[in-house]
């Protein structure tokens, strides 16, 4: 269910692209203790403020603040959470240490 609000947040901020198709991208996989988890969505950079603060803004439900928060409680120290914006997508990685 933690993962859920990653995924939820790619259709919410999803951006129409004037040459391209709009996409969402979701790619989960376990290697051993981790579980690497990205999720990948198209946005209109000429439009958008794109910035942490103003993607939540506005917004009901769990948000991205609260998920860093639960992150914090259930797995402190063993994960690595990382946002990007570049070439008309934003992307959120997460890797997980699932097993000690």
């Amino acid at each position: 269910m933690l993962l859920i609000v990653f995924v939820e947040n790619a259709f919410k901020h999803l951006g129409a692209l004037r040459n391209e198709k709009s996409k969402v991208s979701v790619d989960i996989q376990v290697d051993g203790t981790q579980l690497f988890f990205k999720c990948i969505n198209s946005i209109d950079t000429s439009t958008s403020d794109l910035s942490e603060e103003n993607l939540e803004k506005g917004k009901s439900g769990i948000g991205l603040e609260n998920a860093k928060k639960r992150l914090n409680l259930i797995y402190p120290g063993k994960y690595q959470l990382d946002t990007t914006t570049e070439n008309n997508q934003y992307s959120i990685t997460l890797t997980l240490e699932v097993l000690n």
